[in-house]
Formats: structure tokens, C-alpha cells, sequence
């Protein structure tokens, strides 16, 4: 049964694939923040499941852990984040752009730093998203598996 460790591990890998899944064509050091971008939303992503039901007994799975919800937001989400997705870049390339124009040394450096951030939260959107997914997927290998509307409690058996 996955615990809150092999959810992490497993959550930050699947953030950090997806993120540069999701960066074709992208320089070197592009590449680099969004993956480790996507690696730390990965990791929070993977945590969100049980902080939204928290485990706290064997039938705690909730909404959070639902199937339908999740997949309406597996099946409508990636369009929306590509749209976020794009928009953090451009916001980066002006910052890159910014930078390259800066007369002032502190200026470039301030916009250099946007500028990685910008990418940075580019690649945590999108692992936010495949780490939440990964938890999920844990969890569907597991005796319990997942309730289909967030109801688990009310479809166990008597005791």
C-alpha cells in the first residue's frame, strides 16, 4: 500500500517528466527550471489527495480521491494549463528580453530572476497536476481503491 513517502517519490518524478513532456523545442536551462518546477508541484501534487481527505481511517477516501471528479479534471484540465503554461512563458521571454536591455547590472539580475521564476511555476503547474494524478493511480492499486463520486463510506459493506 502506498504511504505519504512513495506518494512524494513517485509525485516529483511524474511532475518532473511531465513538465518537460510538456516543453518541446525548449533551450537547455528552459528545460532545466521547468523540470524542477515540475518536480516540486509533483511533490505537492501528490500530497494534495490526502490533505484534502485527510488518511486518518482505512475509508477516508473522499472527493478528493474521487474517480469522476478527477477524471472531468484529467480530461479537461491539460488544455487549460497549456493556456497558463503559454502565458508563464511569454511572461519569461519578456523578462529574458527585459534583462538583455537592462543598463543597470541590479535590473538584469532582478529580471533574470523573474525570469527563472516565471519558468520555474510553468513546470510546478503542470506537475502539480501529474503528481495529483500519481497519487491517484497509487491508490487505485490498492484493496480500497477509489470511490466513484467521493461517497466510499456509504458503498462498504455493513461491518
Amino acid at each position: 500500500m502506498p504511504d505519504g513517502r512513495t506518494h512524494a517519490i513517485v509525485g516529483s518524478a511524474a511532475g518532473a517528466f511531465y513538465a518537460v513532456t510538456r516543453n518541446p523545442g525548449q533551450p537547455g536551462g528552459h528545460l532545466l527550471l521547468e523540470a524542477v518546477g515540475g518536480a516540486f508541484g509533483g511533490y505537492f501534487g501528490a500530497k494534495l489527495p490526502d490533505a484534502l481527505d485527510p488518511p486518518n481511517s482505512p475509508g477516508h477516501r473522499a472527493v478528493g480521491h474521487a474517480v469522476i471528479p478527477a477524471g472531468y479534471a484529467a480530461y479537461s484540465l491539460p488544455d487549460v494549463l497549456a493556456g497558463w503554461q503559454a502565458g508563464l512563458r511569454r511572461r519569461a521571454a519578456l523578462c529574458a528580453q527585459a534583462s538583455a536591455q537592462a543598463q543597470v547590472p541590479l535590473q538584469a539580475v532582478c529580471c533574470s530572476l523573474l525570469e527563472a521564476l516565471w519558468r520555474f511555476l510553468a513546470g510546478f503547474l503542470v506537475g502539480l497536476y501529474a503528481g495529483y494524478v500519481s497519487h491517484l493511480a497509487l491508490d487505485a492499486t490498492t484493496p480500497g481503491f477509489l470511490p466513484l463520486l467521493g461517497c466510499q463510506p456509504c458503498l462498504a459493506p455493513p461491518a
